[in-house]
């Protein structure tokens, strides 16, 4: 795979962990309610954060491996793009569900 390539998967893979936590937690929101448990909201932003950091690291090793510039570009918005998105699943969903209760 080309490091151009690998750029472009890590931007897809962070994009996709960003939506797949968003779509897990709030389909699990009724569930951890009705069972008075936030542990499946938990798992759903373990799993997020866990392909975001995936992400984040085919990024970083896109950049690594770059040759020319418009490689290195790519590696490098999808550095920041992966960071941004591993930060959305981190604090814009995680600390919600750490402070609020499922039913809030």
């Amino acid at each position: 795979m080309k490091t151009s390539e690998r750029g472009a998967a890590a931007l897809v893979l962070g994009a996709a962990a960003v939506l797949g936590t968003q779509i897990l937690c709030y389909g699990l929101v009724y569930p951890a309610a009705n069972a008075h448990s936030r542990t499946p909201l938990w798992l759903a932003l373990a799993s997020g954060g866990t392909f975001g950091l995936l992400a984040l690291l085919l990024s970083l090793g896109a950049w690594r491996r770059a040759g020319d510039k418009p490689q290195r570009f790519v590696a490098l918005v999808g550095i920041a793009l992966t960071g941004f998105f591993l930060f959305v699943i981190i604090f814009g969903f995680g600390i919600p569900t750490l402070v609020l209760e499922p039913q809030d």
